[in-house]
């Protein structure tokens, strides 16, 4: 009898659980911190691998101090999207390699109004996503209206990739990292990094006018960041 289908809904299932007991410890740990002087101090905040619930959701718009916010691909929605406060300038939506194939079809990468809300915070001006996010034409529509300065990470872009675009967007500065995240660094020798550089661009070229930036940044999380100005070419 074939029974692989019911055994990846059974796995499913007791992550789901598990994720969502360790959400609830995870908000009550966090709620006395939520107070009065975090809200008028902390400047950022780091949200990942659990989902706020709706009592925290309601403490975080009173953060007025508050610039930066870190958070998991697989744990943001719709409400937390609408509570950024508007003082945010920096968003970082990181991607949890961890995580199963199951929260990787429910992220924001599938969900229309995530992409809409997020296109929709005019406060943002520096948004760090991970390269896959950009693999979808459609994702770059998601983009905040005021945004000046785009972090990618990196990831395989094939020409399977393409979509057609009619759009390419204006931005002050664009940088590429070429790495994950600091347990997980690629490790390339220089023409092959040289090599990925290049196909990151191309792919980018589509719908970023990169001969407009006033500042390109490459970044390997080992040597000094590489700086280069296309608009003063």
């Amino acid at each position: 009898m074939y029974t692989e289908p019911r055994k990846a809904d059974d796995n499913n299932c007791g992550i789901k659980e598990k994720v969502k007991l360790l959400n609830g410890i995870v908000n009550v740990l966090i709620q006395p911190i939520f107070n009065v002087r975090a809200q008028n101090t902390l400047e950022t905040l780091g949200l990942l691998e659990f989902r706020l619930d709706e009592s925290n959701i309601n403490i975080l718009g009173g953060f007025v101090v508050l610039t930066k916010i870190c958070v998991s691909y697989e744990m943001i929605d719709t409400i937390f999207l609408s509570s950024i406060p508007r003082n945010v300038r920096q968003l970082e939506v990181l991607r949890n390699l961890n995580t199963s194939e199951y929260f990787n079809e429910c992220c924001i990468l599938s969900n229309y109004q995530c992409i809409k809300l997020l296109s929709e915070l005019k406060c943002i001006e520096e948004l760090t996503v991970e390269g896959h996010f950009l693999r979808r034409a459609q994702n770059f529509q998601s983009f905040p209206p005021n945004l000046k300065h785009l972090k990618v990470s990196y990831f395989d872009y094939y020409e399977s990739c393409y979509e057609s675009n009619n759009i390419r967007f204006v931005l002050n500065k664009l940088t590429l990292l070429m790495y994950h995240n600091e347990e997980s660094r690629v490790k390339w020798d220089d023409v092959e990094r040289r090599i990925r550089i290049d196909e990151m661009l191309t792919h980018l070229s589509r719908y970023i006018e990169l001969d407009k930036l006033e500042e390109l940044i490459v970044e390997d999380g080992e040597n000094e960041p590489y700086h280069y100005f296309p608009s003063k070419r």
